[in-house]
């Protein structure tokens, strides 16, 4: 289930006079950030979705009421991309509100999200940046597949195997984590089969693949693929899965 955080972003107005129920300058506008409870520490686990929205006066022109969301890294929940512009309405509270969700990366480290009014030739001239510290989302479980669960001998045939590393909460892990395979008999005697095309460092979908031949090993037989997540220092962790595949004779 996916994990929603509030972030508030007020947009404050700085009047140019005291008349009554003033228009505001476009060139006045100042941005803060604000988040639900002042937190700025989430998990880069690709999987968070973090609720910004953009308040802004109601006295403010109606014209000037398009925010530009954009970010460093991650994507937009709407679009897909990292920026998306929202038109502000007035909402049941009487609040003039634009609200988008943005889904987190797995990159950790310092995320800056921006926000500034759509403004005819002024982009990037009134823009406030939040900064969100994200922390690597630790690997707790891997779970290895293959598209078939029988393969020949002698080279006669390959099968591709896949695994997905996760978190404890099931979500995606940060960018990074280093798989091992390696493939055994029955009794747990490593064999000398072939591993090819492997991928085996996790991505943004925070998955691995390789495919697989057991090469000139008897036929009739079931063995083992593993795999193992490995420490930064290249040890294995107690982190494993295994698939059992039967040989069949080529």
């Amino acid at each position: 289930m996916k994990k929603q955080n509030i972030i508030l972003l007020t947009l404050l107005w700085c009047l140019a006079s005291c008349n009554e129920d003033p228009k505001v300058p476009i060139e006045d506008i100042f941005i803060t950030f604000n988040t639900e409870n002042n937190e700025t520490d989430f998990t880069a686990d690709g999987s968070t979705v973090v609720t910004l929205i953009a308040e802004l006066p109601m006295n403010s022109d109606k014209q000037f009421r398009s925010v530009i969301f954009e970010a460093d890294r991650g994507s937009f929940v709407e679009n897909g991309e990292d920026e998306i512009t929202k038109k502000a309405e007035v909402n049941v509270q009487d609040q003039v509100i634009a609200e988008v969700d943005f889904l987190l990366p797995t990159t950790p480290g310092d995320l800056n999200i921006y926000a500034q009014i759509e403004l005819e030739d002024k982009r990037g001239r009134f823009v406030e940046t939040l900064a969100l510290n994200l922390t690597s989302s630790e690997p707790y479980s891997i779970k290895l597949t293959a598209n078939s669960f029988s393969v020949e001998n002698n080279y006669g045939n390959e099968i591709e195997i896949s695994g997905v590393v996760a978190n404890s909460a099931g979500n995606k892990v940060s960018e990074g984590v280093l798989v091992e395979l390696e493939d055994t008999d029955a009794s747990n005697v490593k064999l000398s089969g072939e591993f090819r095309d492997e991928s085996l460092k996790t991505g943004s979908s925070s998955q691995i693949s390789a495919k697989y031949t057991p090469g000139k090993i008897t036929a009739d037989q079931y063995i083992y693929v593993k795999a193992y997540v490995m420490h930064e220092s290249g040890s294995r962790t107690s982190i494993k899965d295994s698939v059992r595949i039967y040989v069949k004779p080529n």
